[in-house]
């Protein structure tokens, strides 16, 4: 069994960098899309493969374009999410959910 782990293209909170870490819900960049499309000529997902991915919108945009129309659907789960969200410029760890 093969495992392979693709995180997502280029994304809109990486466009100021630093000052955009905290934007809520970026999406993928057109950069961003086109690496992903670059991607998918390079690897291959076979249409019985099981995809799991993380419920952010740059992650779901990502599975979307490496997907094809023979792919059931992917597995979303918060699992496989940030650990850090939203990410502190000044490098302290934020738990995703607080205690």
């Amino acid at each position: 069994m093969d495992i392979t782990f693709i995180r997502h293209g280029h994304a809109e909170h990486l466009l100021n960098y630093p000052k955009e870490l905290n934007r809520l819900h970026p999406g993928l960049t057109e950069q961003g899309k086109k690496q992903i499309v670059s991607l998918r000529k390079n690897i291959n997902i076979m249409p019985h493969d099981t995809i799991v991915v993380s419920p952010t919108k740059r992650t779901l945009e990502t599975v979307e374009l490496l997907m094809t129309n023979e792919h059931n659907g992917a597995v979303i789960s918060p699992l496989v999410g940030p650990r850090m969200y939203p990410q502190d410029p000044n490098g302290r760890t934020q738990l995703a959910i607080p205690r």
